[in-house]
């Protein structure tokens, strides 16, 4: 018969710390005799609290969030990152990098993972595909850890369509209003502040 129980108890300094006790009736020499192991497991409670917190503070952010390993397979996705590519928890946790990223090439893989591993940071920009097969550019933040003898790359991922949307109407204006100014004969000019230059288009030589 086993028995377990998690206990607080106070060391000679004063400091109090977690304990497990676990004992076990078990036969020796013929005899049956009761074997308790006592462990101090207060820098584990901490390290588990930790995570939870940080868990619940990751659940709660706007950005899409992926904990992957060097397998490319997630091992914590949040309620964004779900909701950003329609599929539940469950479902995205069995996907690899690749299910969601067209455009990533296992060749390259190691070749990032350096990048990664001796910057500890990447910014970059790719493109994410929802479970309905529609894609859209993202902008992705990642960071490279070791826990426990073990490898991961903690990535956020913000959806930057209405940035990418924006950037191509700007230059669709600006294509049609250099026309304009071309047809009209007219000449601008831009000053930069922050540099204390001057932009002026072809017109103005003319």
């Amino acid at each position: 018969i086993k028995h377990s129980l998690e206990f607080e108890f106070r060391v000679k300094s004063g400091e109090l710390r977690d304990g497990y006790l676990s004992t076990e009736l078990i036969e020796l020499s013929k005899e049956k005799v009761l074997l308790s192991i006592i462990q101090d497991i207060t820098e584990r409670k901490k390290a588990e609290q930790d995570l939870q917190i940080m868990s619940i503070a990751l659940s709660n952010i706007n950005q899409a969030v992926f904990l992957i390993d060097l397998d490319e397979g997630f091992k914590y996705v949040n309620e964004s990152a779900c909701k950003s590519l329609g599929y539940t928890k469950t479902e995205l946790l069995k996907l690899r990098l690749s299910d969601i990223d067209p455009g990533f090439k296992i060749e390259s893989k190691y070749e990032n993972l350096k990048l990664i591993k001796e910057n500890k940071q990447s910014i970059f920009e790719t493109t994410h595909q929802r479970k309905n097969g529609e894609t859209f550019p993202v902008v992705i933040s990642s960071t490279y850890f070791n826990y426990e003898g073990e490898e991961y790359v903690l990535s956020f991922a913000e959806d930057i369509t209405e940035k990418k949307q924006a950037e191509t109407a700007l230059k669709i204006n600006q294509f049609y209003l250099n026309n304009a100014l071309e047809i009209a004969h007219l000449g601008y000019w831009e000053y930069n502040i922050s540099t204390d230059l001057f932009t002026l288009n072809d017109q103005f030589y003319k």
